[in-house]
């Protein structure tokens, strides 16, 4: 799975604007092909992405990507509220919540009976990219109501786009 899930905590001022024109090469791309091709439009998409540390008996990371509209249904519908009332932080502890019991039933699910497991704390983040460790990047688009992902990997391949001026 990956390691880290949107950006790093103290990104340096050239990494993160490598991965904002990486960003906008990608979504240009994607947006111009499905335009052409299909007439929908394309617009960038808002995913949260969440991840919670397996810490014993192995070590590992769970990850779930949802985008913020759903989340934002979903959120609506374990609260029980009214729209107006869901806050943005609610919304960010449900699917923080939800990483964690899909955590806690997959490590039940895999694991002897009985076994104990433990786990960190949930980590969600906002965005419109994922960084995996090593050299692969999902960036995020949205066509209709629906996600589409794409994927890049290949330290030289993401360097290109990275470094490509439009």
């Amino acid at each position: 799975m990956w390691d880290s899930l949107g950006t790093n905590p103290a990104p340096s001022a050239g990494a993160d604007a490598n991965a904002s024109g990486l960003q906008t090469e990608v979504g240009h791309a994607v947006r111009r092909s499905i335009e052409d091709m299909i007439f929908l439009p394309v617009e960038k998409a808002t995913m949260l992405m969440a991840s919670i540390q397996v810490l014993d008996p192995v070590k590992g990371r769970i990850g779930l990507v949802v985008d913020r509209r759903l989340a934002r249904q979903m959120a609506l519908d374990m609260y029980a509220c009214e729209p107006k009332e869901l806050t943005d932080q609610m919304v960010t502890d449900f699917v923080a919540e939800l990483i964690n019991t899909i955590s806690g039933q997959m490590m039940s699910d895999v694991l002897p009976d009985e076994q104990l497991f433990q786990l960190g704390l949930p980590d969600v983040t906002e965005g419109a990219s994922l960084a995996y460790a090593g050299d692969t990047h999902s960036f995020f688009v949205q066509v209709k109501s629906c996600c589409v992902v794409v994927n890049l990997s290949g330290d030289s391949l993401v360097d290109l786009f990275s470094t490509h001026k439009q």
